[in-house]
């Protein structure tokens, strides 16, 4: 998968314009000590920019142990690439070491984003919090009009869901992305 967003992320900068790309990441690849590595010849390989691979890592995976990622979280970053904290909320965190990891993005779960706007403190909360500590905020499952327009309000940075668009192959996402650049808009959303 990783191979495959990078190629994709180069060929789309090369073709339309910088367009990120993000990919989970398990587990047992934070785990490898040859990941960081790994990622970093793949993007050689392809002639991706950095800043144009974003690994998502579930709040869960991270906090397990924080100590042991740690160190590969920075050379990650330090290569330049962007790192988000998958479903934030849902798990452990200690909020003593969002300052300390490297990372770039908070995903509000979709659980409280179906709540919106009728229960907003959590979202609200994520929001606020990334934006003291200049994180990035997307929000996970948004569905409906009124989800977005709230989220816009408060000062959500990406969108990611249904009412966007449900899951599509890789040239339908080009298409996508292509008429965006047509429209002149701005890629608030995730894929």
């Amino acid at each position: 998968m990783l191979e495959e967003a990078c190629r994709t992320a180069t060929r789309w900068a090369l073709d339309h314009g910088p367009v990120p790309v993000a990919v989970n990441v398990s587990a047992r690849q934070l785990a490898d000590p040859g990941f960081a590595q790994q990622v970093e010849q793949v993007l050689q390989c392809h002639g991706t920019p950095a800043d144009l691979l974003e690994l998502e890592i579930t709040e869960t995976v991270i906090m397990k142990d924080v100590r042991h990622h740690l160190p590969t979280l920075n050379r990650l970053r330090a290569l330049g690439v962007r790192i988000a904290i998958d479903d934030f909320g849902t798990g452990y965190s200690s909020l003593a070491y969002l300052r300390q990891l490297p990372v770039d993005v908070l995903k509000i779960d979709r659980s409280f984003v179906n709540d919106l706007p009728h229960a907003p403190d959590i979202a609200s909360t994520v929001i606020a919090l990334a934006q003291r500590l200049m994180l990035s905020t997307v929000a996970e499952g948004v569905e409906t009009a009124e989800q977005r327009r709230w989220l816009a309000e408060a000062g959500c940075d990406c969108l990611q869901g249904y009412l966007i668009s449900r899951p599509l192959p890789a040239e339908a996402a080009e298409a996508m992305v292509m008429a965006a650049f047509a429209r002149k808009e701005t890629l608030p959303l995730t894929a």
